[in-house]
């Protein structure tokens, strides 16, 4: 009976052990309460607005000189609808790391297991304003964001966003644009009784580990005047969850259109903010003009080697390194498509070109960079995830494979084509057929040329009258024997 208790009472100690683990780390379903902090206004400073609450604790935040992580520690509401976001940065009084977005969803149905996606769960990112710093602490507001009216309010925060250091980054990240810092944390807050409660749980995200960008253009074709391309912006990706089928993807970046002239020279660029959300269902497809090779299209979500198969197949132009590299990708995201024009690429393109000899616009493109994943649903052991992404930003996006196929380089393929498969006497007799029509045609304009050609003739006749009687002698000779005998 005693050791039947004993097991017992062990049993009971477990499951309290078990819940309090289960309730402290959220166990991706349980709130806890977090500290509450006050938001008087933009202009308080955050220790103020952090130590409203007497249990606030210094010692739980230590400067850690090479510790190069910014952790989240509060939200909080002011009475202006403003949102506020508290920090705690261990390297801060030595390295100033500076946030400037969020990608954040105001749901809790970010974050774990799905069976439908409102676009009410899918995140955004929004700028971030350093407004106040102490210590190892910062706050910021979180800017195009007013508080709603509702009394449950959720701010689902996959990640915050920093520009690089060369002091705290890996050297081999200093062309990113932006490194994401994973958070993973659903606030809620609630409205009781005039007063404010916020209580929070950690999330599941998923982390890009590695990725490859860059613009594929797909040629058109060309009419009379201009050529044209289809750019294929894509986003290719590692993540460090194993995924059995990516079904929705999306991608924050920034983009602009400009236009180009030969020496250089463009419109400028005024980068407008874009997200969007690409679908395993959807396809991509370019145009064809009167001069084209027919229309191409595209999954806008593939395995990167099924994505490279398809490349070859549509006999689009890839380097031998790139379709390596693309091949290994788990996932290739083909998140948008934008026109290329080439105002010099018709069969009459050479008067535009003339005109952009002048200052002429030649080139017509849409560029994009600072590409980020910040969501991806997937499937994993038959159940359907909706997960925030962490993901480093892009740098520019650079052409990666294709090209555009103007009215010269179609001219110049068929005389490729056609001269690669003439045999090597063919060849010599071009050039003894173009030699002496070259040679006619410069000793009718230049009389001088023409008697240096007299001079030049003459000489190789004598040369070849003395070939031809040393070749000769030896037969002459024999002849002469042979009519000596035939006389005795």
């Amino acid at each position: 009976m005693k050791q039947a208790g004993r097991k017992t009472n062990y049993a009971v100690i477990l499951l309290i052990a078990i819940f309090f683990i289960f309730f402290q780390t959220g166990g991706g379903a349980v709130y806890r309460t977090a500290v509450s902090a006050r938001a008087e206004t933009e202009a308080s400073s955050v220790i103020k607005d952090l130590t409203t609450d007497k249990s606030f604790n210094f010692s739980d935040y230590p400067e850690e000189l090479y510790n190069f992580s910014i952790e989240v520690i509060q939200i909080a509401e002011s009475e202006n609808g403003e949102l506020f976001i508290y920090t705690y940065q261990p390297c801060q009084r030595a390295i100033k790391l500076v946030c400037n977005e969020v990608n954040m969803s105001f749901s809790d149905k970010l974050g774990g297991e799905v069976e439908y996606t409102a676009d009410s769960d899918k995140p955004k990112l929004y700028p971030l304003k350093q407004v106040s710093t102490w210590g190892v602490f910062s706050k910021y507001l979180v800017e195009d964001v007013t508080v709603s009216k509702d009394s449950v309010r959720y701010y689902n925060i996959t990640s915050l966003y920093r520009n690089y250091d060369k002091l705290a980054d890996d050297s081999a990240l200093k062309d990113e644009h932006g490194i994401a810092l994973k958070v993973g944390q659903c606030w809620k807050a609630e409205t009781v009784n005039g007063a404010v409660q916020y209580e929070v749980k950690k999330i599941d995200t998923i982390t890009i580990t590695d990725c490859i960008y860059g613009t594929i253009r797909v040629p058109e074709g060309f009419n009379f005047a201009f050529s044209y391309s289809c750019d294929m912006h894509v986003i290719a990706i590692d993540t460090d969850i194993k995924m059995d089928d990516l079904l929705e993807a999306d991608v924050a970046f920034k983009y602009c259109y400009i236009e180009k002239g030969i020496y250089g020279q463009d419109t400028g660029y005024d980068w407008q903010d874009k997200t969007v959300t690409v679908n395993y269902k959807e396809k991509g497809t370019s145009d064809d003009h009167i001069f084209g090779k027919g229309s191409k299209t595209w999954d806008k979500i593939k395995r990167g080697s099924d994505f490279v198969e398809t490349l070859a197949e549509a006999k689009i132009k890839m380097s031998d390194e790139m379709k390596n590299d693309l091949w290994q990708k788990e996932w290739v995201i083909a998140f948008w498509d934008t026109n290329y024009e080439n105002t010099a690429g018709g069969v009459l393109g050479w008067l535009n070109y003339v005109g952009a000899v002048f200052g002429g616009t030649i080139y017509k493109s849409t560029v994009v960079k600072d590409a980020t994943v910040i969501r991806l649903e997937f499937l994993k052991d038959g159940k359907v995830y909706n997960l925030g992404a962490v993901s480093d930003k892009s740098g520019d996006f650079d052409v990666i494979g294709g090209g555009d196929e103007t009215f010269i380089d179609s001219v110049n393929k068929v005389f490729k084509d056609f001269f690669s498969k003439l045999p090597w006497w063919a060849w010599l007799l071009i050039f003894i057929l173009g030699g002496s029509v070259i040679i006619t045609v410069l000793s009718i304009i230049f009389p001088v040329v023409r008697t240096a050609l007299k001079a030049i003739f003459f000489a190789i006749g004598k040369v070849f009258k003395a070939i031809c009687w040393v070749i000769c002698l030896p037969f002459k000779a024999v002849a002469a024997l042979v009519k000596r005998k035939g006389k005795k």
